[in-house]
């Protein structure tokens, strides 16, 4: 019978090398604990950016300092998921990624208010009285076209509080669609057997005949409908 491979049996070479972001989840949960830690931070700083050009260029860094390290817990907790969605201890880190990513939108909330807040003239005095500014030259230009579109600081927390909830009927639909869901087998014209899974429930596919160049022809709509009749009541 034809069926897909699990992960555990592909060589090395052609899976995902996560160990280049942790080496290890005792390394990611202390790089999670440290951040968590560290949120207070930029929180601190909320209020201050538009005291000076210096002032602005801190918070931005202070940002990207904290979300850089966000980035590698998500990436890494969300792909060691994906790997097996039906792994409860990976789902449990994702789920936990996405709180602390959530937290962090939160807490982040206030900066782009706080710089939509200074006229424009400010701005551009900033950047010109500090060089390093013009490293974000481009997302501040990015952020004055949206001012029409950026609430207040009060707002855009709430916004980035729902994160979680927002992203919640994906997560669902993924939970089901690629660990809960157990699709049946199908017989070709020459009673073989065929596993069907969500990426492999059309078998006329051209991938299909490449490596079953035998089943040509009437065989293609045999094998398609054969494959959809399984999801018929």
């Amino acid at each position: 019978m034809q069926t897909y491979t699990k992960r555990s049996d592909i060589p090395t070479a052609y899976t995902w090398n996560l160990e280049s972001i942790y080496a290890s989840d005792d390394d990611w949960e202390r790089d999670y604990q440290a951040l968590q830690r560290r949120l207070p931070e930029l929180e601190a700083l909320k209020g201050t950016l538009a005291q000076s050009g210096q002032a602005l260029l801190a918070v931005l860094r202070k940002r990207d300092e904290l979300f850089e390290v966000l980035g590698r817990l998500y990436v890494y907790a969300s792909m060691r998921r994906d790997e097996d969605t039906t792994n409860s201890k990976y789902q449990g880190m994702a789920d936990r990624a996405m709180q602390l990513r959530v937290r962090a939108a939160t807490v982040a909330s206030y900066i782009e208010p706080e710089i939509l807040a200074l006229p424009q003239t400010t701005l551009d005095k900033f950047v010109q009285e500090v060089p390093d500014l013009e490293l974000y030259g481009q997302q501040l230009r990015d952020l004055n076209r949206m001012r029409p579109h950026v609430r207040s600081a009060e707002i855009e927390a709430i916004l980035a509080a729902a994160g979680e909830v927002a992203d919640a009927p994906d997560t669902i639909f993924s939970m089901i669609d690629n660990a809960d869901l157990k699709l049946p087998t199908i017989e070709n014209e020459t009673g073989e057997k065929i596993e069907l899974t969500t990426a492999y429930n059309l078998p006329q596919t051209a991938q299909y005949h490449r490596r079953h160049p035998l089943v040509a022809g009437k065989s293609q709509h045999f094998l398609h409908q054969a494959a959809w009749l399984c999801f018929l009541p």
